[in-house]
């Protein structure tokens, strides 16, 4: 169960039909999570994610496909160096790290193996069908959570969310910033953003090719600096910094809430 399975059973029939859905949809840009290509391809309903809680096999399929597809040759704790967390940590059993939509916990693993004495202030979040699944530290809090409810840890110095808002078109991912907004502390909690920033000028190959999959997947986007910038802001945010690496074709936004 991997990428090619993914490709066989949901890319290529997704691809296949987008001529005939941008055709008859005037070639405007899907908005609607539940009615882009993908569903249009599948006769389905519903948005990606709910299309796999209800095809199990296939959602095994996309989750380990999305396990290789997040690993790069820098992990995300090197690209932000995440002692920056534990210099202004509370420390006690606070949590520390919150991996939001965090799959089976390939990311959070990283945060153990580089800080191992962390491991019981660390959490993994995703929908029970994922969760279910993961194979990670059995030491990591592990929490059934969907990102367009009210984020239940409160006050983690760090929540993290690593190729989530792609996903999305701006109004819902607007909605699953507020989420975790509500339950940060200002002047303490940090919002970490792994994703691409595409570039104005020679864009990365990968970033652009992503683009157009999410659209078609999910009615989602890849987005420039400036749109990060936007959408951040609208969702009561301000970015810190953004941190890159030669060695892979996304980055990290550092961001916090406004005052």
């Amino acid at each position: 169960m991997d990428q090619p399975t993914v490709s066989y059973n949901t890319t290529l029939p997704m691809f296949s039909k987008m001529p005939l859905y941008l055709v008859q949809h005037d070639y405007r840009t899907p908005l609607d999570p539940t009615n882009s290509v993908f569903q249009f391809a599948k006769g389905y309903r519903g948005s990606l994610f709910h299309y796999y809680s209800e095809h199990p096999v296939e959602g095994a399929s996309f989750d380990c496909a999305m396990s290789s597809a997040r690993l790069s040759p820098e992990g995300w704790v090197n690209v932000f160096p995440s002692e920056i967390l534990l210099k202004t940590d509370q420390g006690g059993d606070t949590p520390l790290i919150v991996d939001v939509g965090g799959s089976v916990g390939h990311d959070i693993e990283k945060v153990r193996a580089k800080h191992p004495d962390t491991v019981d202030r660390l959490y993994l979040e995703d929908l029970p069908s994922v969760i279910s699944r993961s194979n990670c530290d059995e030491r990591i809090n592990k929490i059934n959570y969907d990102f367009f409810k009210p984020q239940p840890v409160r006050g983690a110095r760090a929540y993290y969310m690593h190729s989530i808002l792609h996903d999305w078109p701006d109004d819902a991912a607007r909605k699953i910033l507020e989420m975790q907004r509500d339950a940060m502390q200002v002047g303490y909690s940090t919002l970490l953003i792994n994703d691409h920033i595409i570039a104005d000028h020679m864009a990365h190959p990968q970033a652009t090719g992503l683009d157009l999959t999410v659209m078609g997947l999910a009615a989602g986007r890849e987005r420039k600096e400036e749109d990060w910038r936007k959408l951040l802001a609208s969702a009561g945010f301000t970015i810190v910094k953004i941190w890159t690496s030669t060695l892979g074709s996304q980055g990290i936004i550092e961001a916090e809430r406004k005052t």
